[in-house]
């Protein structure tokens, strides 16, 4: 029982911060998340506990997977880096996604739109 009242307490005293939101989806390459103002969009406040320091939100516009099963997505949403770090050299460096895009304004991350990805709409 102490632990439970324990658990409680701390989930009380995590003081959770929205600082930034970003637009958020993720589907294929095919889908309407890749469009300038896809319909599949939804607004995603970036959540970050305040005790922990250091951490800065951003939003991110990513391309990612390259398997079989999962094929290639695209991808729109919050990312959560330490300060002084580039979130999408971060990103790319260990494989999560090949293309990376980011900014820290509300809802910047409508119009990011990764350098490989043309006019055509094709990577």
């Amino acid at each position: 029982m102490w632990r439970l009242c324990a658990i409680i307490l701390f989930c009380f005293t995590i003081n959770f911060v929205t600082s930034l939101e970003c637009y958020m989806c993720m589907a294929s390459l095919s889908s309407d998340c890749t469009d300038a103002n896809p319909k599949s969009k939804v607004i995603q406040p970036c959540i970050a506990a305040e005790n922990l320091t250091n951490i800065e939100p951003f939003c991110v516009t990513a391309i990612a997977g390259d398997s079989p099963a999962m094929g290639r997505n695209f991808l729109r949403g919050c990312g959560y880096i330490y300060s002084g770090q580039d979130i999408c050299k971060y990103i790319i460096d260990n494989g999560i996604a090949e293309e990376c895009k980011s900014c820290n304004k509300n809802l910047c991350n409508l119009d990011l739109l990764p350098t490989a990805w043309n006019n055509n709409n094709e990577i």
